[in-house]
C-alpha cells in the first residue's frame, strides 16, 4: 500500500510540475557515470570475500537490499534475483555478478529498471589495508529515474556509504572464499 501511495503521489507531484513549470519534461531514463576510490583498513581478502558472498547482502546491506535469490551459479559467475529498495521505492534487478578472484567484482544488472547498469570494483592491496576502485555506470528507468536526479556529489557520497557495511563485517572475521 505505501508504494502505491508513492506511485501516486509522484505522479501527482509530476502532473503539478508540468503544469506549473512550464511543461517541464520529465526524463524516461537517466544515465550516469562515476569513479570512486576508498581506501580501506580491512585486509583484501576479507573484504573481497564479504562483497562476493551474495546471499548474505540482506544481512550486510539491510538498508538496501530486502532479498537475493540465486538463479543459477558456477565457479566465478552468480546470476541473482535482488530486491533493492531505498526511500520506500522497491524494485527488483536480475544482476550477474563475475568474479576474479581477491581482485575484481563486476556487476552487471541484466533485467530491471537498472537494467544495462555495471559496476566493477577493483581490490589493491596497500600498506594499511586495500585500496577499493570502482567504476560505476549507472542506467535508470521506471521509478528509478528518480534517483538519477540526485546530484553527483550526493550520489558519490551514497555510494561510498554502501561500503562502511562490508568493511564491518569484513573486519571482524578471517575470510577464505
Amino acid at each position: 500500500m505505501y508504494i502505491i501511495s508513492i506511485i501516486v503521489s509522484s505522479i501527482l507531484v509530476t502532473n503539478y510540475m508540468n503544469q506549473e513549470i512550464g511543461r517541464m519534461d520529465v526524463p524516461t531514463s537517466i544515465s550516469k557515470w562515476t569513479e570512486i576510490t576508498k581506501e580501506s583498513q580491512v585486509k583484501k581478502i576479507n573484504i573481497y570475500c564479504s562483497m562476493a558472498n551474495i546471499k548474505n547482502y540482506p544481512i550486510i546491506l539491510s538498508e538496501y537490499v530486502s532479498s537475493v535469490k540465486i538463479i543459477n551459479q558456477t565457479e566465478n559467475i552468480v546470476f541473482a534475483e535482488e530486491e533493492i529498495e531505498n526511500r520506500g521505492i522497491t524494485t527488483k534487478v536480475l544482476a550477474k555478478h563475475t568474479f576474479f578472484p581477491y581482485d575484481r567484482h563486476v556487476i552487471e544488472i541484466i533485467d530491471g529498471d537498472a537494467e544495462s547498469s555495471k559496476i566493477d570494483i577493483t581490490f589493491e592491496k596497500i600498506e594499511s589495508g586495500t585500496r577499493l576502485k570502482s567504476k560505476i555506470d549507472i542506467e535508470l528507468k521506471g521509478l528509478l529515474v528518480a534517483f538519477g536526479l540526485t546530484p553527483d556529489e550526493q550520489l558519490n557520497r551514497a555510494i561510498i556509504t554502501v561500503f562502511t557495511p562490508f568493511e564491518n563485517d569484513a573486519m571482524n572475521k578471517d575470510y577464505s572464499c
